[in-house]
């Protein structure tokens, strides 16, 4: 790439961080609790300037660049460091484009985060190693290098020269990943050889060019590979940290179980169900007035009910409520997949999709939510969402 082209880049595309700067109420929306908003976003201004590929490719195809940040914010991953990569590449029609990718320090930071692993053990094996790894079985050496039924692999480097050439792809043999969990127990063990490596590598599209990470850092995206499997066993969702939690403040009985509240399909009728009224009995005469006051008033018989309380309408409910977090997060990801970068441009789409007049995104019921959510990803199946397509209306609205 010539200087003159980036320079060019640069004076007639550097709209990049304008962008990011328009959207950063939707980027702090689905970032982590635990992550500052401020600091996240001079971390992604900081790295879309990396590199000059990169700040092209952000340039030419911003809505490619937001949906990688929008990934990385919604993980609660900083972009452009070993968490979560920011790489450049070029698409079928010859276009810039960034692609993010989850790191091997991101994906053990989401297994720690979750709070379920007391430690990560993941390390790459080369040739000369010795590595044995046989579930459940013992050692019939004397004496024995491993004591019971074997749990983890056993991994010795040779003169235990840790710092020799252990990076380099002609190297590597495979890597493996196990967690010790808090309880003491151990996880199942991922083991990946060339195989599962090379298909990660046809996997992510970009592993044959100069700015991939598999040739910049072979044995780190090798460890990313064994990790991400690991993740299939062991907790990685921070929800898990909060109902753990909660779970143990109950068995302490600091607090109660609530009780699952399940509105019924059925539409309410506001009435109560009554018996027959009985045969009405005969007149009894009327009591005679006595001269003396009454001690204390009398009681009935039986005691005054407390009036019905007011059903809630379960429609009316879902008409006014406000989408979800889930909803905002899958609505921002479409909107940023059709190249709209402004909030005119999505006022617009959105009446286009949704057929009504003057509707803008924090108008949006759930249910509007959910209705757009249902016709984007049409658009998107039918490959009539992107920057490059016009065309956004839905078949029913063609019909």
């Amino acid at each position: 790439m010539s200087a003159t082209t980036v320079k060019q880049a640069k004076q007639e595309n550097g709209t990049a961080l304008d962008v990011i700067q328009s959207h950063k109420r939707d980027l702090a929306l689905v970032l982590p609790s635990h992550v500052k908003p401020t600091t996240w976003l001079s971390v992604a201004m900081g790295a879309v300037r990396k590199n000059e590929e990169l700040w092209l490719a952000c340039n030419q195809t911003p809505s490619s660049m937001m949906v990688a940040l929008m990934e990385a914010a919604r993980l609660g991953l900083e972009p452009g460091t070993e968490e979560y990569y920011l790489t450049p590449r070029r698409n079928k029609a010859g276009r810039w484009e960034v692609l993010g990718i989850t790191g091997y320090v991101g994906e053990i930071e989401l297994i720690y985060r979750a709070g379920a692993a007391a430690s990560v053990v993941c390390e790459v094996v080369c040739h000369g190693d010795t590595f044995i790894w046989r579930p459940g079985r013992y050692d019939d050496r004397t004496p024995p290098r491993w004591h019971g039924p074997m749990t983890q692999p056993l991994h010795e480097v040779p003169d235990d020269d840790w710092f020799g050439e252990r990076d380099g792809s002609d190297n590597v043999k495979g890597a493996y990943c196990y967690c010790i969990m808090k309880d003491g127990a151990i996880s199942k063990v991922a083991v990946v050889g060339q195989s599962r490596i090379r298909r990660a590598m046809q996997a992510s599209g970009t592993a044959n060019a100069s700015h991939s990470p598999w040739k910049s850092d072979y044995a780190a995206m090798v460890l990313k590979t064994a990790v991400h499997v690991e993740r299939k066993f062991v907790p990685s969702s921070a929800e898990y940290r909060l109902l753990r939690a909660r779970a143990e403040r109950i068995t302490a009985g600091g607090e109660a179980s609530p009780i699952p509240l399940t509105l019924p399909a059925a539409p309410w009728i506001d009435g109560e169900v009554v018996a027959n009224p009985p045969a009405s009995p005969p007149a009894a005469p009327a009591p005679a007035r006595s001269s003396q006051p009454p001690s204390e008033p009398a009681q009935s018989s039986t005691p005054d009910e407390p009036p019905a309380p007011a059903h809630p309408d379960p429609a009316a409910n879902a008409a006014a409520q406000k989408p979800n977090r889930a909803q905002m997060t899958r609505l921002t990801k479409l909107l940023a997949e059709a190249g709209v970068t402004s909030d005119d441009g999505r006022r617009q789409l959105i009446e286009r999709v949704m057929g009504r007049e003057d509707l803008r995104l924090d108008q949006l019921t759930a249910n509007d939510a959910s209705q757009l959510i249902t016709k984007l990803d049409a658009l998107k199946a039918a490959g009539r969402l992107g920057p490059q397509s016009d065309d956004t209306t839905t078949e029913g609205e063609q019909a």
